[in-house]
């Protein structure tokens, strides 16, 4: 028969290993629901960024839309300034440089860009680069246009939740109205009086045999005539810059420096009627980026050739007699150039690989294929351990060293293995391109720059944007 001591001590012979299964549990579920908190704060930290550069694009484009004085001279829509600082305090969960926030003013139409906010925040004309006042920006005033652009990165704070970092960008415009003074929704409404007409009565005397009255006068009130402007229809021979025209033949084109897009600039008159003997210049919203060459003049056309080595698209705008009444076309023209595009994956179907991807544009000009002319190849390895020793075009072998090579390297067109076909992409078609390491790749940052394409002959030269895999 058990005793009391002996049932006692079975009991805590049994409790250390209910405690120990309890731990277990505990560790197996702690790093699930931690990694499930985190996942939420996060998901919490990027609503509020969202919000916050919404919100700061909205506000930003109310401070510049009004009339007044900041207080420091400056009217509040070319208070550069004041806006830049309106979106940081909006989006005080973002670090934003003057780089990140675009200020640009149009007519209403997003493409007529009429001038900009420059880095030492000072609003230029787009046309000649003067600096904008009060005085000569009237096509500013009621009816003008103030947009703002405002880029920002999201970069998660806790690297263990899958969101990966991702560009992000807010674009808000309002009209600009000065009868508004200062950042207020509220406009001033200023009152005029009616006159209203009041009867005049007509003192009588009357004879008393003690008292006698005395007429009083009743003040009337006489209504103000307002003259009424009458439109006289002008006469014809005033150049018209609504009625002038920009037109962009062959507008895409290979950011090569060669192809050029034609742009042709044509002067009329008030009544449409064509005006000679005047002088046209074509201006680029990316200044030395582009370059303008006038090609022919004849009468009241005038055509120019613009080419670039840069990718992007370009806005054109003519400024008629520039020097001496400048008068802006309202027409404005878009260039395009092009190259082939590429991107980096932060996904591999080996350790040692890190992939890229770049495809050739949907409708470009011709020649249609480029092939890869020379590749540069930056990554983080400060010990030199990790080398590089292949690299593939979809699955075609184009480059390899046996004994591997360190960062940066560069591949050249005398380098690569096989003809150009196989480093080219047809229209509207990608390919995958592999680098293969000799060690893991994860850890480390890859960048491709320059890219350098051309036609499979030597011709029409062009480079791609910089692109990175994080590994």
């Amino acid at each position: 028969m058990k005793t009391y001591a002996d049932l006692q001590f079975q009991s805590s012979r049994r409790r250390p290993r209910m405690r120990g299964q309890s731990l277990v549990e505990f560790a197996l579920v702690t790093p699930l629901l931690l990694w499930l908190l985190l996942g939420v704060i996060e998901v919490g930290h990027l609503l509020a960024v969202y919000s916050g550069l919404s919100g700061a694009a909205a506000r930003t484009a109310r401070y510049g839309a009004v009339g007044g004085d900041n207080g420091e001279g400056v009217v509040y829509y070319l208070d550069c300034q004041g806006m830049r600082n309106t979106a940081r305090r909006s989006a005080f969960l973002q670090s934003l440089s003057d780089g990140d926030i675009l200020i640009s003013y149009n007519t209403g139409f997003i493409t007529s860009t009429l001038g900009t906010c420059g880095s030492d925040n000072v609003p230029r004309f787009a046309s000649n680069g003067a600096t904008m006042t009060p005085a000569n920006s009237e096509g500013l005033v009621n009816g003008g246009r103030v947009v703002v652009q405002i880029s920002s990165t999201y970069r998660p704070m806790v690297p263990l939740v899958p969101i990966p970092s991702f560009p992000m960008r807010f674009m808000a415009a309002r009209t600009i109205f000065t009868a508004i003074q200062g950042p207020t929704m509220t406009p001033r409404v200023t009152r005029t009086p009616t006159p209203t007409s009041t009867p005049t009565s007509t003192p009588t005397s009357t004879v008393d045999a003690t008292t006698t009255a005395t007429p009083s006068d009743t003040p009337t009130a006489t209504p103000t005539s307002t003259e009424t402007p009458t439109i006289t229809p002008n006469s014809c021979g005033f150049i018209d810059p609504g009625r002038s025209t920009l037109t962009v033949s062959n507008a895409t084109q290979w950011a090569d420096g060669v192809l050029a897009a034609t742009v042709s600039v044509a002067v009329f008159d008030n009544c449409d009627q064509p005006v000679n003997g005047q002088t046209v210049e074509l201006v680029s919203s990316r200044g030395s980026l582009d370059t303008i060459m006038p090609l022919t003049q004849m009468g009241n056309q005038f055509v120019f050739l613009v080419r670039s080595t840069n990718i992007g698209a370009a806005t054109l705008t003519a400024t008629i007699n520039p020097l001496t009444a400048p008068l802006i076309v309202t027409q404005t023209g878009t260039a395009n150039f092009v190259c082939v595009n590429g991107s980096g994956s932060p996904l591999s179907f080996t350790a040692q690989d890190v992939q890229f991807s770049f495809t050739n544009p949907q409708n470009p000009p011709a020649p249609l294929s480029h092939s890869l002319r020379m590749l540069t190849v930056t990554w983080d390895d400060q010990n030199d351990t990790r080398l590089l020793m292949t690299i593939r075009m979809g699955a075609t072998l184009i480059w390899k060293d046996h004994s591997g090579v360190t960062s940066p390297f560069t591949a050249n067109v005398t380098d690569w293995q096989g003809g150009a076909n196989n480093r080219t992409i047809n229209p509207g078609m990608g390919q995958g391109l592999t680098l293969v390491f000799n060690a893991a790749a994860a850890g480390g940052t890859y960048t491709l720059s320059p890219i350098i394409w051309d036609d499979g002959s030597g011709g029409n030269i062009c480079a791609s944007l910089p692109v990175s895999a994080t590994r």
